[in-house]
């Protein structure tokens, strides 16, 4: 069967362990063998000691910003569903002040987006500080920016895979970061 989509998605794989990132999309009919094809290449990068995490878009989904992007991220952060709502704030809190320091002002950003709590800024225990005031569109365009700067920050440690499946179904929001994280690796 798929050999050389195999040999494809190897060498693009270790291109990309070698700091030559980019986009790969994968395509196919139902029950074309595309899921078995990924799974080997995720269980190879993560052997070769990339990180990998993924997301899935859903049909009743295609309307709600992110929606693919929050396993992605919940698994990014190390998140796990049996977290109190604030301690993932907390969490994903941290993680950006080690990841991005300079840009840690803007973490309710994403913890808006992830659908959690934004606790008010000089809050004395998360140090979680108020969602900044900007112009319509503005938000999206600095989310943006730290989501890829710690995407970035994180990958020097451990190349990153990041798979969504079923992109037919993804939302505007989730499309234009994926278009936007891709241009960046590629660079």
């Amino acid at each position: 069967g798929r050999d050389e989509e195999r040999a494809q998605l190897r060498q693009r794989a270790e291109a990309a362990m070698h700091g030559d990132g980019g986009l790969v999309a994968l395509s196919g009919p139902f029950g074309g063998g595309i899921r078995p094809l990924l799974a080997e290449m995720a269980h190879h990068w993560v052997e070769a000691g990339g990180q990998g995490v993924s997301g899935l878009c859903q049909p009743h989904l295609a309307e709600v910003p992110f929606a693919p992007w929050q396993a992605v991220w919940r698994d990014f952060f190390a998140l796990s569903a049996d977290m109190p709502p604030l301690a993932q704030s907390e969490a994903v809190a941290a993680h950006i002040r080690i990841l991005t320091p300079t840009w840690a002002d803007e973490t309710p950003l994403w913890l808006t987006a992830m659908g959690l709590p934004v606790v008010g800024k000089g809050d004395r225990e998360t140090g979680i500080a108020a969602m900044p005031v900007a112009a319509p569109g503005v938000h999206h365009l600095w989310l943006f920016s730290l989501i890829q700067r710690c995407l970035a920050q994180a990958a020097k440690s451990h190349p990153l895979l990041i798979v969504l499946e079923d992109v037919q179904w993804a939302d505007e929001a989730s499309l234009k970061l994926v278009a936007e994280i891709a241009a960046v690796a590629a660079s």
